[in-house]
């Protein structure tokens, strides 16, 4: 390996060119991409960047120009503290994603590729790059606090540098400062280069212009779908760029989605004992060292190769490269940087930082750049998806038989939202089987609690949860059909201890914890512990109520304590449905319990004689209810347990 050469802060010969092996094929080189020069400007006194003899000057890479032209905090910009930078500021893929821990440098980066990008009019004349934030007023706050430093605090004017005019001399002009034009809170004119500055949310200005460059700063708190409207405008650019970057928060959203569509870059280091190769892992490399070399070593962690055990210093995680975990993905650059490979952070400063936060998923998304929700905060739509194969693809049932254990949530108003679902025979997991809408409009007098004995009869329900409230009598109405089999239980939300499920099988009634019920329910969708069927329309809005529940956190001010709690954000009456589904599951596998089985038929005559008693009049031909002829079910009406055979309306029929 060539030993580096520098001037300055500058490194002349490239990092990963340096550190990483050819075969490695990461990244186009620069000359590949940049294989042009631009002319000077007329008013030049002198030429810089390597100027050639034609009077052409050539592009700096964005890395050497942001050593040579920017200062921080006083001193000339270096990547020997931000070695993980160098890469990701001199990529010049067009689509790159970043999932970052936080006060990292991206954004500093960022904006500094940025000027570099204006500065060689590399988008061509009157180019416009579009640059988000979650909010205005987060727009507002950079404006005016980030980009001002860049530009005031940037190399003074030389006769070398390119640009130069006489009266810079006098006006102790910075190097960026003479590239402004324009110089607005929410319009900047680098050169030829146009920059519009943008919230996501708050901010009511239209936004018209094509973009050539879109760069999205923390996506993940920031509006979807006003980001997707941003994206449109880069479809009539040659270069239509677009560069994502966020603090992960839940799995498979905003950042995390977009990571994991990525080539997937780590930043590895090299063991320099066993020459083994590896990313760093929290729980795996960080260790405590014993109270007497803590004393000694005046400090109390360090990360430890968990290959040989010797200390990975902090020179060997600056030495680091990144390398592709998804290396047969072309169309999406991904990186993925945590604190672990910062070498002016050490491991004390990671354990203070991790003792600070008083959330253990801040941590694991602000420090270590992970995602990390306890798979609770929330749903979307990625992670329902794959559920479709959890049992293998299924369509919805018309009938279920007594063996297949089906049980019942109902979330009511003057609108009910059923779900019903049944034990797969091959996995044993829970499948939802069954969905319905039923509003009271589809019946003459305006009652849709009708419609549950239906429902009862049909798919065998052996236990149903029922919300109980608003129409309390309604539910206690239904309940008392099933009384003597205990098959019904009004579900109310409320505070249990321990967030248990209590239930009082004499009464009828369930009382269930909502928010570490929540947290249990989106658990199990989280592990794929359930399936769901396909080519069912009312399963669309299934999905769509079960995303809008989200989770949120509280701490109280005076006594730190922290409360958590589900908010909706949008119809969510299926997410409740599926829940009490879920509990009445819970309800029916202690009945199993109790009994010492785990069949129908240790339980029929000791619990539920429902089937028992009425199994002759149920089956027709040896098949209850055959998909053949879904319109034969027994309906026997409200408050009565006993009916006859009747035709289903067509609009309940359609699950509307």
């Amino acid at each position: 390996m060539a030993k580096k050469k520098s001037i300055g802060n500058m490194l002349v010969q490239d990092i990963i060119e340096d550190i990483i092996p050819a075969n490695f094929g990461m990244m186009p080189t620069f000359d590949d991409i940049l294989d042009y020069t631009i002319k000077e400007r007329k008013s030049v006194v002198k030429n810089s960047d390597n100027n050639t003899k034609s009077g052409k000057r050539k592009i700096l890479k964005p890395s050497a120009w942001t050593c040579k032209y920017t200062n921080i905090r006083g001193s000339k910009f270096s990547f020997k503290s931000r070695p993980y930078q160098h890469q990701i500021i001199n990529d010049m893929h067009p689509n790159q994603v970043i999932k970052k821990a936080a006060q990292l440098g991206i954004s500093q980066i960022m904006l500094t590729k940025l000027f570099w990008f204006g500065d060689y009019s590399i988008g061509g004349p009157s180019a416009k790059i579009i640059y988000t934030f979650p909010t205005y007023s987060d727009m507002l706050t950079y404006s005016a606090a980030r980009i001002p430093p860049i530009i005031n605090e940037s190399a003074d004017m030389t006769p070398a540098m390119y640009g130069w005019l006489e009266e810079y001399a006098e006006e102790n002009m910075t190097y960026i400062l003479s590239m402004m034009e324009v110089n607005s809170a929410k319009l900047k004119k680098i050169r030829d280069t146009f920059l519009f500055l943008k919230g996501t949310m708050g901010d009511n200005s239209a936004i018209s212009v094509d973009s050539d460059w879109n760069i999205h700063d923390e996506i993940n708190f920031s509006n979807p779908s006003i980001l997707n409207k941003f994206k449109s405008r880069l479809g009539a650019s040659k270069l239509g760029w677009e560069y994502n970057f966020s603090t992960p928060t839940i799995p498979a959203y905003g950042v995390s989605k977009l990571f994991n569509k990525s080539d997937q870059h780590f930043w590895y280091i090299k063991c320099p004992h066993c020459n083994h190769s590896y990313k760093l892992d929290f729980d795996r490399n960080l260790k405590d060292f014993s109270k007497e070399r803590a004393k000694k070593e005046q400090r109390k962690y360090f990360y430890q190769c968990h290959y040989c055990g010797n200390e990975i210093t902090d020179e060997t995680r600056a030495k680091g490269f990144y390398i592709s975990e998804q290396p047969s993905i072309k169309d999406l650059r991904g990186y993925h940087i945590d604190k672990m490979i910062s070498p002016i952070i050490s491991a004390d400063d990671l354990m203070d930082s991790k003792e600070g936060y008083t959330k253990k998923s801040d941590f694991y998304n602000f420090d270590l750049g992970i995602d990390y929700s306890e798979k609770t905060t929330s749903i979307s739509l990625d992670i329902l998806e794959p559920l479709h194969q959890t049992c293998g693809v299924y369509e919805m049932w018309s009938t279920a038989k007594p063996e297949h254990l089906a049980t019942m949530g109902v979330d009511q108003g003057d609108t009910l939202w059923v779900e019903i679902s049944v034990t797969d025979d091959k996995t044993g997991k829970r499948k939802v089987v069954y969905a319905e809408k039923i509003d009271y409009t589809d019946f003459e007098d305006e009652d849709p609690f009708q419609r549950l004995p239906d429902l009862m009869e049909r798919y065998n329900v052996w236990v149903c949860v029922i919300d109980a409230l608003p129409n309390k009598n309604n539910s206690r109405g239904f309940k008392n059909m099933y009384l003597k089999d205990k098959r019904v239980f009004m579900a109310y939300y409320t505070s249990t201890k321990d967030g248990d499920i209590n239930v009082n099988e004499d009464d009828g009634v369930v009382n269930i914890d909502r928010t570490e019920t929540f947290k249990w329910v989106f658990n199990r969708i989280y592990s794929g512990d359930i399936g769901i069927p396909s080519n069912a329309d009312i399963m669309e809005l299934w999905k769509e109520h079960m995303c809008n529940l989200k989770k949120e956190t509280i701490e109280d001010e005076s006594t730190g304590a922290v409360k958590e709690f589900f908010e909706r954000t949008g119809a969510d009456h299926f997410n409740h449905a599926h829940l009490y589904d879920e509990v009445a599951y819970q309800i029916l596998t202690d009945v199993l319990k109790k009994n010492k089985t785990d069949s129908v038929d240790g339980i029929v005559s000791k619990v539920n004689n429902h089937w028992a008693l009425r199994k002759g009049f149920i089956m027709r031909n040896g098949v209850y209810a055959p998909q053949s002829n879904p319109n034969n079910i027994n309906r026997g009406g409200y408050g009565s347990r006993v009916g006859g055979v009747s035709t289903i309306p067509s609009s309940i029929r359609r699950g509307r």
